[in-house]
């Protein structure tokens, strides 16, 4: 039975199905998809990426030959990156397909959902630990004040290598702002 996904969506909704999607996608045991891989939010940066050059060349309003062309690529690898995260809404059983409810091009909770998509591509990381750490402290996460555990999903946030968080707490935390930040050094990402 398909998953129900209500017709409208918060932003916070969306950040949560999206991280819910990608752990879905984690624990499947396929040899095309490794535990490093970020599916989803690789495809919806690639989205934003193809969003934003168009969003410029629209408005710079200088259409020359090379413009019209860099804009139909970039809208063709839109249709193609959509169908994909289309593909994986019905991958994931739900009733409605994740890219009704992502955020309109340029506006303020696009660019939240770029810089969230961001840190989950490049910065999530697959806690393993040390073998020397046997009576040592562990990390422990500064949202939600618990140990990171072997196998669980951090980010290392890009401001210093020690501010880690668990993802769904980075979900849980971007859900209530646009201006993802450190919580610990408070500074502001805009990768």
């Amino acid at each position: 039975m398909a998953q129900s996904i209500p017709r409208t969506l918060s932003y916070s909704e969306l950040l949560k199905i999206i991280q819910t999607f990608q752990s879905d996608i984690d624990h499947l045991n396929t040899p095309h998809i490794k535990p490093e891989d970020r599916i989803l939010p690789c495809l919806i940066l690639y989205m934003c990426f193809s969003e934003a050059i168009m969003l410029e060349i629209e408005a710079r309003g200088i259409w020359d030959k090379n413009e019209i062309h860099t804009w139909r690529r970039e809208l063709e690898t839109n249709g193609f990156v959509l169908d994909q995260i289309i593909k994986i809404s019905q991958f994931v059983d739900v009733d409605m397909p994740l890219v009704h409810f992502l955020p309109p091009p340029g506006s303020e909770e696009w660019w939240g959902l770029y810089i969230f998509s961001r840190l989950l591509v490049q910065c999530s990381r697959v806690y393993i630990p040390e073998p020397r750490d046997n009576g040592g402290k562990k990390p422990d996460c500064p949202i939600c004040g618990e140990d990171f555990m072997a196998g669980e999903r951090y980010v290392q946030l890009p401001c210093h290598p020690t501010h880690w968080l668990h993802e769904t707490c980075l979900t849980d935390f971007a859900a209530h702002t646009l201006e993802i930040s450190c919580p610990l050094g408070r500074c502001t990402f805009w990768l």
